[in-house]
């Protein structure tokens, strides 16, 4: 089983040129930990305004950054500032030893990541709205019988979330998760 640390840096390998930021990271460590439970250990979660947020998480990407294990670059935006993650050589290094000795892992969580580029290459708000949905079913116990219905339930978490975006979620799980109706 990867540790949240171990996790991330696998996240890190599989995106391609894709570029992550924190919040992306948050969603695939959280969609990795649910429909992959024995490939990654759970760190907890609450709602957060893009989703499920875990601040242990958080604290385990500055640690990778302080470390030196992972880079963050500073994005200037026109509303805020955003980051995105790489790797550093002590990363990559870090990966040789997970493909080795954590192989199916890393395949899994390498797979997760490869199914939501192919689907929207990263972005977050994709991946924010997929892990709303989970988050619904899962943490809350329900049963997610149309959009309307989640769009509801989103609302007692705080979270503003259109039938669009609810569709869009699923379809992403559905991509992550063939067996899901």
């Amino acid at each position: 089983m990867l540790n949240p640390y171990d996790a991330v840096r696998c996240i890190l390998a599989a995106k391609g040129s894709n570029d992550v930021g924190r919040t992306a990271i948050q969603k695939m460590v959280y969609l990795a930990q649910n429909t992959m439970p024995n490939a990654v250990e759970p760190v907890p979660y609450s709602p957060h305004y893009y989703g499920p947020f875990s601040s242990e998480l958080g604290v385990v990407l500055e640690k990778l950054v302080a470390y030196s294990f992972v880079a963050e670059t500073q994005i200037h935006g026109k509303i805020y500032e955003g980051y995105k993650y790489d790797l550093t050589e002590r990363g990559h290094e870090i990966i040789k030893r997970i493909r080795q000795d954590k192989k199916a892992e890393y395949g899994q969580i390498k797979q997760l990541v490869e199914k939501c580029s192919r689907f929207c290459q990263l972005k977050t708000a994709p991946l924010a709205f997929a892990s709303k949905v989970m988050y619904i079913e899962k943490s809350e116990r329900k049963q997610v019988g149309s959009f309307d219905a989640v769009v509801e339930y989103a609302k007692d978490l705080g979270w503003d979330i259109t039938p669009d975006e609810v569709k869009t979620g699923i379809e992403l799980l559905n991509k992550i998760n063939g067996t899901r109706s």
